[in-house]
């Protein structure tokens, strides 16, 4: 699988016949700030997981089944992507893994046993980042009809992304830095 960067996703969710996109993958992973961007870019409403309750297909459903279009944004939903209605792309973010184990060192996440617990054991990595990978790339992506894989990096050159020097006193979203 191709790993796009985010003018060729941008370009490409464009002319899809979706209706909406869950920027998913792993936690730390960037999918908040790329969730906002490409809403942001699309002009489509922007669904945060904590608006319809991180795991819960029927609550994403109905809660994105109010906007015409919406971007959501929900790392919790990577192990079940795949049971998405076909009229939702699924954008899963590609970071490198030490990058994202740093992050989540930065703000002591420790939900790596909750996260585990989803996956079927066959699937276990060194970390749930990998795990999810893993799973996604082995198993979930041949069951997606617009699944992508977009590069956190590529996020760099847009307004809205908080260049690294900036993200000292992360907590757990971009934009609550202090």
């Amino acid at each position: 699988m191709a790993v796009y960067n985010y003018a060729e996703l941008l370009e490409t969710i464009q002319t899809l016949p979706i209706r909406h996109a869950l920027v998913t993958g792993p936690q730390r992973s960037g999918t908040t700030i790329a969730a906002r961007i490409l809403a942001d870019d699309l002009e489509w409403q922007y669904v945060d997981e904590d608006d319809y309750g991180h795991q819960s297909l029927a609550k994403f459903l109905l809660t994105v089944g109010r906007y015409e279009h919406a971007v959501a944004q929900g790392p919790a939903m990577s192990y079940i992507c795949h049971l998405l209605p076909n009229d939702i792309a699924i954008v899963f973010m590609y970071r490198k893994i030490e990058d994202i184990v740093a992050s989540e060192n930065r703000v002591h996440w420790r939900n790596h046993g909750i996260e585990y617990a989803k996956y079927p054991r066959e699937y276990y990595m060194p970390t749930i980042a990998e795990t999810k990978y893993h799973y996604w790339r082995s198993f979930q992506i041949d069951y997606i009809q617009y699944g992508f894989e977009l590069d956190y990096e590529s996020l760099s050159g847009h307004s809205l992304f908080l260049p690294k020097d900036k993200r000292q006193r992360f907590q757990l979203r971009q934009w609550q830095a202090n």
